[in-house]
């Protein structure tokens, strides 16, 4: 009997150090690692009874050389695209560019319209194909810094030979907000996940504000599981777009190699609206979107 209740307490006391086990999530690179990243992001845009339904497909493969990290902890990373894709579809008509698929878009070339704008996509994201920018990281994989933006469309406005100088400042005037230094800065921080600086154990959670002029987006990440060198979220998000009045809600999960710091896969879905602004149903926008984010291969 003395032995038994020996071997329940020693599974007792082993169950709950398993329960209490606790992992520090951190940036862990080394200088020279190679990875390949993906995103893709699928959204549906509906605009009240216009008819004017959108539909756009966004996507992306970088390959990641990790650089060195300072006396700032901050860690250097090298971003390349190696795939590029942007369509966009209203209806009927259609326009865009994917390296990977040139029968994406069908172009009518009677429609001159149509030919200026799909070469514009094509000279633009096409540009972008081996062209590289450098990420800058903290300890807790939060996006400090991004170089090289300006310069790569700079590069890329100036091949495009068939715009004129006042039609190639304009286009980067308008891009600005979108692709630039400081937008890729503010589009990373949503993207890349980041994390506490204390240790997290299975069923803890914790919050992740990012704010901007144009974006307010709460997360509260959930520990599921820990299998090392993987760790498992569940996460959940209120999001707020300055432009359009848009609120909502995102859902989604995340796995992490704790070996390194980085996001290995991650889903998440959104759903934004105005309805609480607009003045009738004719003018609520709903927005849901699916991001689908992962490491393709470690090299």
């Amino acid at each position: 009997m003395k032995k038994l209740l020996l071997f329940l307490t020693i599974i007792s006391i082993s169950s709950i150090v398993i329960a209490q086990k606790k992992v520090v999530l951190k940036t862990t690179l080394k200088e020279g690692q190679r990875f390949e990243y993906s995103t893709d992001i699928d959204q549906d845009i509906h605009i009240g009874n216009s008819g004017q339904d959108m539909n756009m497909v966004i996507g992306s493969d970088v390959d990641i050389i990790v650089g060195k990290t300072g006396a700032d902890k901050t860690t250097e990373l090298l971003f390349t695209y190696t795939r590029m894709k942007y369509l966009m579809k209203m209806g009927e008509e259609a326009m865009g560019f994917d390296s990977e698929d040139s029968l994406a878009i069908k172009i009518d070339t009677a429609d001159m319209k149509s030919v200026m704008i799909n070469s514009v996509f094509k000279s633009m994201f096409g540009g972008m194909i081996n062209a590289s920018f450098k990420v800058y990281v903290d300890a807790q994989f939060k996006v400090v810094k991004v170089t090289g933006i300006n310069e790569m469309v700079d590069k890329i406005l100036e091949g495009i030979d068939f715009l004129g100088e006042e039609e190639k400042a304009a286009m980067k005037k308008g891009m600005a907000s979108g692709l630039s230094d400081e937008a890729m800065l503010e589009n990373l921080k949503t993207m890349m996940m980041q994390w506490p600086s204390k240790p997290v154990g299975v069923n803890d959670t914790f919050n992740i504000k990012i704010s901007n002029p144009k974006l307010a987006l709460v997360t509260t990440y959930k520990v599921q599981e820990i299998k090392a060198p993987v760790v498992k979220f569940a996460l959940n998000g209120v999001a707020e777009v300055t432009e359009g009045h848009l609120k909502g809600t995102q859902t989604g999960f995340a796995e992490v190699d704790l070996t390194t710091g980085m996001t290995t896969r991650s889903e998440i879905s959104q759903e934004l609206s105005n309805k609480d602004e607009a003045p009738s149903d004719d003018f609520i926008t709903t927005i849901k979107s699916k991001a689908v984010v992962g490491i393709k291969k470690k090299k």
